[in-house]
C-alpha cells in the first residue's frame, strides 16, 4: 500500500492508482484498517475504494463486493463507518464516495469531487 500526497478527486485518484497497476485500496478487517491507518500518518482524510454509485444504491468496494451502508448491520462483513454516521440528508450529488478520516470511514462532508489524498494497494489485495 501506499499514501499520495497529492490530492485528487475520487476518480482522478481511482485513475492514478489504476496507472500504477493498483487499486484504491479495498478494507477487509480491522488488522488492515489499523494498517490503513498507519500510513495516513498527517493526512486526515484520504479516499479509499468505496463508493455508492447514485442515490440509494449499495455501496461497494472497487473489487465491486457490496460494503455494510452506514448505520446498516454489517451482516459478516467489516465495517467501520464513523459512530452515529448517516448518509447526509440533502445529497449534493447523486453518487457517494467514502474517505478515512479521524477514526472511521465518512461520506457525509466530501462530495466525490473533493481533492483528497488517497490510499493505492497494489498485487490483489481485498476483496
Amino acid at each position: 500500500m501506499v499514501v499520495s500526497d497529492k490530492p485528487l478527486s475520487f476518480d482522478g485518484a481511482r485513475a492514478a492508482c489504476a496507472a500504477r497497476r493498483g487499486a484504491l485500496v479495498e478494507i477487509d478487517d480491522a488488522t488492515e484498517d489499523a494498517h490503513v491507518r498507519c500510513l495516513l500518518g498527517k493526512h486526515l482524510a484520504t479516499w479509499i475504494g468505496l463508493s455508492s454509485g447514485a442515490r440509494g444504491a449499495p455501496w461497494r468496494w472497487e473489487s465491486g463486493r457490496v460494503a455494510a451502508a452506514p448505520g446498516a448491520p454489517a451482516d459478516g462483513v467489516y465495517s467501520n463507518w464513523v459512530r452515529n454516521h448517516t448518509s447526509p440528508r440533502l445529497w449534493v450529488e447523486a453518487r457517494q464516495c467514502a474517505h478515512a478520516a479521524g477514526a472511521g470511514w465518512s461520506a457525509a462532508d466530501r462530495a466525490c469531487r473533493a481533492p483528497l489524498p488517497y490510499v493505492c494497494e497494489f498485487g490483489g489485495g481485498g476483496g
